[in-house]
């Protein structure tokens, strides 16, 4: 049977992308395994020597193959044959499908281009409109500005907020299941999703305290970060216990995935009423003067 090579490289997608990021790449063989469905193989000795895990390298492989086919990978089973003592050389499977993604890509570029509005100019310097890399730490020139917003400021970022909840309605109207998907998958991809769409409203709550002036555009640029850098986490937390071939291992794994996801939801919710609780900065009007000769 012929098969395809892949470079494991992380791959980037709007909404519910199941890649994983800062990996390194690796080589690993996908063959067809049935009517659309795929399986990556990956050898423990990678791992062994320094790399990735083998269930990780799978995942990643999968990503880029449904990549290229403008694709996202839809995990299935996955399994590890062979003596997992270390130097033995076990081998780590996974089946998947590849769901059509294009919509969402669509979507994603639309919302790109309702940014590039000149009614968002007071804040593009300001504020990151659109992170593509969530794991990325905001620039520098945003993180260490301790400004609050102007009076033109803050209608700018009204406007970013509606045109970013026009965005994540379009997103969300958008299947998140791919046609084909078994009642487990498509309960792993909503329950995926779920860590999003926490983090996506707290995000609004930010959004909120930068306008009502309670907080610096450099505390707003850093705390975003860092919750979509927690969300970021709980997702390859979660999808790497949902490899573990062990049933009742992977079922355990994935709870404690979501219990720690919960613990920092409960961290950043606190912050958060303790941000809502700060007194407003007065709002500061820039006039420009005008001389008449």
């Amino acid at each position: 049977m012929k098969y395809a090579t892949a470079v494991a490289l992380p791959v980037c997608a709007a909404a519910v992308a199941l890649s994983l990021s800062d990996c390194a790449p690796s080589q690993s063989r996908i063959v067809p395994a049935g009517k659309d469905t795929y399986l990556v193989a990956s050898s423990q000795n990678a791992w062994q020597s320094g790399g990735q895990p083998p269930a990780v390298l799978n995942l990643q492989a999968a990503n880029q193959f449904c990549a290229q086919q403008g694709k996202s990978a839809v995990p299935g089973v996955a399994s590890t044959s062979g003596n997992t003592m270390v130097g033995r050389g076990a081998t780590t499977t996974l089946t998947f499908s590849c769901g059509d993604a294009s919509g969402t890509q669509q979507i994603a570029d639309a919302c790109v281009k309702d940014y590039e509005t000149p009614e968002l100019d007071p804040i593009r310097h300001k504020v990151e409109l659109y992170r593509a890399n969530v794991d990325a730490a905001p620039p520098f020139a945003i993180a260490s500005n301790e400004s609050y917003p102007t009076g033109e400021e803050r209608q700018a970022i009204a406007k970013w907020a509606t045109l970013r909840d026009a965005c994540i309605a379009r997103q969300r109207a958008i299947s998140r299941v791919a046609a084909g998907a078994t009642p487990m998958q498509a309960t792993f991809i909503e329950q995926d999703a779920a860590f999003g769409d926490e983090i996506t409203g707290r995000v609004s709550a930010l959004i909120v305290a930068l306008y009502q002036g309670k907080m610096t555009y450099g505390e707003f640029g850093q705390r975003r970060y860092e919750f979509s850098r927690d969300d970021a986490a709980a997702e390859r937390e979660f999808r790497q216990a949902a490899l573990i071939a062990d049933q009742q291992r992977s079922a355990q794994a994935e709870q404690l995935a979501q219990q720690n996801f919960q613990n920092r939801l409960l961290a950043w919710s606190t912050y958060l009423q303790t941000v809502n609780a700060r007194q407003p900065q007065p709002t500061i009007q820039v006039q420009q003067n005008v001389t008449i000769h």
